[in-house]
């Protein structure tokens, strides 16, 4: 399946958000995966992957300031971005 660009998912790592990100991976979205969870990440990046899908984990908490920048400067935003789902989470 031909990517269709990045989409970007904060709070990634439970819920409705990590529902979200696998049903992006499945419509051809790369997708940077933002939650404070390295585990739960990692674990929905190794998931996707042998689907054929591309997760990039970053692990931030962007209840804090230094997060927001970090996700902004994060590789595959400086890829044309095409898809932005932020919500905080108390996951």
């Amino acid at each position: 399946m031909r990517q269709r660009g990045w989409a970007i998912v904060t709070g990634a790592s439970a819920g409705l958000r990590y529902v979200f990100v696998k049903e992006l991976v499945r419509a051809g979205y790369a997708v940077l995966a933002v939650a404070r969870r390295r585990d739960r990440l990692d674990r929905l990046a190794a998931e996707m992957a042998k689907r054929g899908g591309k997760v990039e984990p970053l692990v931030a908490d962007l209840k804090t300031a230094p997060a927001a920048p970090a996700t902004c400067n994060a590789r595959p935003m400086t890829a044309r971005g095409q898809l932005l789902r932020a919500q905080r989470g108390d996951d």
